[in-house]
């Protein structure tokens, strides 16, 4: 889910591996375009008229397909959370993934993490972020 290292490569590395359903959380920095305007992620997420009745989603979202330099054309699910904070999911999937599905799979990522958080607030333990970099290294080369 995470969008600190994403790319053409990774992405088949996954899918040989059996991974069909890929969403990665963007960042802010990657430009996309429509082929009218080019923004970055922050500028679509201004720009974007986001729907309150999206069916299976519980917030305003809205679905674009936008082409990237680095990523190519993408299905990408904008969406604010109830804290009105902007976000938006791409779409690396084997098959495009509807916008329930995407917004599903970043709600169980959400779900896990807050129960990391507080596993580790309540135990006092922090899990080593160095192993689990080394063991993505392992997986990509």
């Amino acid at each position: 889910m995470d969008s600190w290292y994403a790319s053409e490569p990774l992405k088949q590395k996954l899918h040989q591996l059996g991974f069909s359903q890929i969403v990665v959380v963007g960042k802010g920095n990657y430009v996309f375009d429509d082929g009218q305007v080019q923004y970055t992620a922050s500028q679509w997420k201004q720009e974007i008229e986001y729907d309150s009745t999206l069916w299976g989603i519980e917030v305003p979202a809205q679905r674009k397909t936008l082409s990237s330099p680095t990523f190519g054309v993408l299905n990408l699910l904008f969406f604010l959370t109830c804290s009105t904070r902007a976000y938006y999911l791409m779409d690396f999937s084997t098959t495009s993934l509807r916008s329930a599905q995407m917004w599903r799979c970043w709600l169980a990522h959400n779900l896990i993490e807050q129960m990391k958080e507080n596993l580790e607030i309540s135990l006092g333990y922090q899990l080593n972020a160095a192993s689990r970099r080394w063991s993505l290294h392992w997986l990509i080369n």
